[in-house]
């Protein structure tokens, strides 16, 4: 899984296959700057990488002091997210390995599985369900 280091509070963040960072209720890693906006950035994982991408933030996003836009810039470690201009809120790109799967058994949804070596094995009763993992999915 890729995670973040928040620089200001030292807190770790790891990512879902798409996080939202902003000021708006629900996102994934919530900013506090004024200068930052409700849907600041988001960054998703797609084609075997981690890609940041701005939402049309008033302040801007940018990585390693270069301006972030709409069109994907791909993270890696060791690199500094900035967001929100001077004042605004920094991140330190601290892992990029692809997102961790996870099954959920349908009769207990609270109970996580994860496979091993990239197959999950599922048994119910006298039947087993076989997957394999694919750049970061269960097919």
């Amino acid at each position: 899984m890729a995670q973040l280091r928040h620089l200001q509070s030292e807190q770790l963040w790891s990512l879902r296959d798409l996080s939202h960072l902003g000021r708006a209720a629900g996102s994934w890693i919530p900013l506090t700057a004024p200068c930052t906006s409700g849907r600041h950035a988001q960054i998703v994982y797609s084609g075997g990488r981690w890609l940041i991408f701005d939402m049309n933030s008033r302040n801007g996003t940018c990585l390693q002091d270069e301006p972030v836009g709409a069109i994907a810039q791909p993270l890696k470690r060791g690199q500094r997210i900035a967001l929100g201009g001077d004042s605004g809120e920094v991140f330190e790109v601290v892992h990029v390995h692809p997102p961790e799967p996870i099954a959920v058994v349908a009769q207990n949804f609270t109970r996580r599985v994860v496979g091993e070596d990239g197959v999950l094995v599922i048994q119910d009763g006298d039947q087993t369900l076989m997957v394999r993992e694919e750049v970061g999915h269960w097919m």
